[in-house]
């Protein structure tokens, strides 16, 4: 389908909305959010001594060669993944995987569980200056995500630098896509950065 300029940049222009709301929205609850991280440090929840990467600031350089990033939100997801991780490696030499997750337990179990040539990170909080911070840093060769929440920042910064972002073992309940329903203005423009995306049902593909 072709577009005059005035069309073109009409269009473009709609589809940055919901990104920039969802910053507006981010910059207003900061301060609850800085309240919820430190709240989440006195209760053990955040593993203190590695809190900058949760701010995007990275812990290991960017090894050389291809660099897979796989993410998963807890410890199930991370488990799910091992196996994937082995053929990775095995199937080429030089490649290197960076898992992130969000919890510490899940850090615990990958830093015991990760073959040579992977390493865990933590997923930065969806601040855009932490999320460009480290998309800018591992600069992936692909992304993998395990996980049925999506960051729109993070997400963004992977695509402003054209990294193939892949859904794996997608889950909608029902619950969930009633609500994208009736928020398809904003989540129909988030789904469309997947470069593939694949369900864990038949109904979750039905449903992407």
């Amino acid at each position: 389908m072709r577009y005059t300029a005035r069309q073109y940049f009409i269009r473009k222009f709609l589809k940055m909305i919901p990104l920039f709301l969802y910053r507006v929205f981010v910059l207003a609850a900061t301060p609850f959010l800085w309240v919820l991280l430190g709240v989440r440090c006195l209760r053990g929840k955040e593993d203190v001594s590695r809190l900058r990467e949760r701010l995007g600031f990275p812990a290991h350089p960017r090894p050389a060669g291809r660099l897979v990033w796989i993410h998963g939100a807890s410890v199930g997801e991370c488990l799910s993944f091992l196996p994937l991780i082995h053929k990775i490696l095995a199937a080429d030499a030089t490649a290197r995987v960076m898992v992130t997750s969000g919890t510490r337990t899940s850090a615990q179990l990958m830093a015991q569980r990760l073959p040579d040539r992977a390493f865990h990170q933590f997923i930065p909080v969806d601040f855009w200056g932490a999320a460009r911070r480290f998309a800018r840093h591992f600069k992936p060769d692909a992304v993998l995500w395990f996980e049925s929440d999506f960051w729109p920042n993070m997400m963004a910064a992977a695509a402003s630098r054209r990294i193939p972002f892949i859904l794996l073992n997608g889950r909608i309940s029902d619950r969930s896509f009633a609500r994208w329903q009736r928020f398809r203005w904003f989540i129909a423009p988030l789904l469309r950065r997947f470069t593939l995306a694949f369900g864990q049902t038949d109904e979750d593909a039905r449903r992407l």
